[in-house]
């Protein structure tokens, strides 16, 4: 009985710290701001993948024509317009609505900080 009171405990523990992981919300120190145009560079015709602190992996595509496909791991997915500015990326979803999200650069590393939740990412070429 002491056992099993002891291995509960411990996952409670468990469960409790992951519960509180905290969302990254701030860049990495050194990352800067991207120009429209190498943002257009990077992702035209290209294919991302960013994995969500909730666990859920995200697929990216911007096209050259301007628009953008989003799939995400819980069988989700959605598609729109996509524009770039200095700094950031917008996107009119057709499920998900309108939003910009800031970018930044690190190395060859970007950084999106998704507007719905201010969480930072790593998007990773696929």
């Amino acid at each position: 009985m002491r056992r099993s009171i002891s291995v509960l405990a411990t996952a409670l523990a468990c469960a409790i710290g992951l519960a509180q992981t905290p969302i990254p919300l701030e860049f990495p120190p050194n990352a800067t701001s991207v120009s429209a145009d190498q943002l257009k560079a990077r992702l035209t015709d290209r294919v991302y993948g960013a994995r969500m602190s909730d666990g859920k992996d995200w697929r990216y595509e911007w096209k050259s024509n301007g628009y953008a496909f989003i799939n995400i791991s819980n069988g989700y997915s959605d598609s729109g317009k996509c524009r770039v500015e200095d700094g950031k990326i917008c996107v009119e979803l057709t499920k998900t609505g309108s939003s910009c999200s800031d970018v930044r650069l690190l190395g060859d590393v970007l950084y999106l900080k998704r507007a719905s939740n201010g969480e930072v990412i790593e998007l990773k070429p696929k």
